[in-house]
């Protein structure tokens, strides 16, 4: 037992010194909202009339975009992950939320029933290509044994990886189709609370508009979209892709919105 304490202390101080050097890369500005987000529910109650908006769909869906909308309105938006457990300490602080993936929306529906989400969704091969690009941005100057050593940590705190091979993007796919359905099956016996969203869809603003009984400004819908992917950072990943989807059974990405 000694021994398993010994090993583990090492490995959470040389993950902490891991994640300090690189704290810039993965985002750690030692926000309050890091630790607000473990504190427990109990200890706080939600405002009852609050109506925030939740966007509980994966990153690389148009979290930037869909997050610039909203500030051009004049809302307070949180674009980053400590909210995605449910914390009310850190819901309370702001009116939209949006970024990271596998939230606790069951938590949030319960502490604010007036809420309204949004699942913002792509199709599934061009989601699959963005975030393979994005984690070999953010990453770019570290080794495959970093990535793979730091991605529990970064999974745990942000939801996202930094690390991938085949097998991960085929989990990816899993993951996605099951949590795609975990949050349609929720919502199926409470209309007026959840909206699928299509990134791709060129109507999109106008049902978001429709769903929250919100007008969106000339500036709001002046927001471009940006993190778009080029044609040869397409073609990268193309094969890479195209050999996981083939694994899984997927024919036709293009319908695979819910997968």
């Amino acid at each position: 037992m000694t021994t398993v304490l010994l090993i583990s202390l090492t490995l959470l101080i040389l993950t902490g010194l891991f994640l300090h050097k690189n704290r810039g890369r993965f985002r750690i500005h030692f926000s309050p909202h890091l630790l607000e987000r473990f504190l427990p529910n109990a200890l706080f109650s939600p405002t009852a009339d609050k109506r925030p908006i939740f966007f509980i769909g994966f990153y690389k869906t148009g979290t930037n975009y869909y997050s610039r909308v909203f500030e051009a309105l004049g809302f307070k938006v949180m674009h980053d992950s400590h909210w995605r457990g449910g914390s009310i300490r850190v819901i309370e602080q702001y009116d939209v939320f949006n970024d990271a993936c596998l939230h606790d929306f069951k938590t949030m529906h319960k502490a604010y029933p007036k809420a309204k989400f949004v699942l913002n969704t792509r199709p599934l091969r061009p989601w699959l290509i963005s975030r393979l690009l994005w984690i070999d941005e953010l990453y770019l100057h570290m080794s495959q044994l970093k990535r793979w050593l730091a991605n529990p940590v970064v999974r745990l705190l942000w939801g996202n990886d930094s690390y991938y091979d085949r097998d991960c993007v085929v989990a990816w796919i899993h993951e996605r189709r099951a949590y795609h359905q975990s949050v349609l099956d929720f919502f199926r016996d409470k209309p007026g609370k959840l909206l699928v969203l299509n990134l791709e869809d060129s109507d999109k603003l106008e049902r978001l508009g429709n769903f929250l009984e919100l007008e969106f400004s000339a500036q709001a819908r002046e927001q471009k979209q940006t993190n778009v992917s080029r044609p040869e950072d397409k073609d990268i990943y193309s094969n890479f892709v195209d050999s996981a989807l083939l694994e899984v059974g997927v024919s036709n990405w293009r319908e695979t919105l819910y997968e």
